[in-house]
């Protein structure tokens, strides 16, 4: 993936309803290039759009310009901003907290201590096998279709 000028990488914005293109976009934030495409594969293969982003700060610049991700998947030990730290950047900002976010981490936390430090999410220890992440990816686009859909 080649990255755009403000260096975050991948689609700025989702096509909507063309056949056979993404129509969600995720957020991957991580500063392990390799396991950004990895992910990003995944994401794909989901028709899904990857948009990616090498550290929390970058994220959330992205969040603040008006990117709207189904999903994110957050690292927790970044340079310039860590995972904890954009997370609650994120949960301040009302028009981002309720995107569901899989917190990946190689760090051996246990799923308490990321509940702590990052609140309500996943986690997906590193190395996060893929089927853990479609899984994760297929739960976020089933909850952004139900709440698209009238009542």
């Amino acid at each position: 993936m080649r990255a755009p000028p403000n260096g975050a990488e991948g689609h700025a914005s989702a096509p909507r309803g063309e056949p056979g293109e993404p129509t969600d976009v995720v957020l991957i934030v991580d500063d392990d290039e390799a396991f950004r495409e990895v992910v990003a594969e995944l994401v794909v293969e989901e028709g899904l759009a990857p948009v990616a982003a090498a550290n929390g700060r970058q994220a959330l610049e992205l969040l603040v310009s008006g990117l709207r991700p189904i999903a994110i998947l957050l690292d927790m030990m970044m340079p310039v901003m860590d995972g904890p730290a954009f997370r609650k950047e994120q949960l301040a900002m009302e028009s981002a907290r309720s995107i569901p976010v899989a917190v990946t981490s190689a760090s051996g936390l246990s799923r308490q201590q990321i509940a702590g430090l990052f609140g309500d999410v996943d986690f997906l220890p590193k190395p996060a096998g893929g089927a853990a992440v479609v899984a994760f990816l297929q739960r976020c686009r089933s909850k952004a279709v139900a709440a698209l859909t009238p009542r």
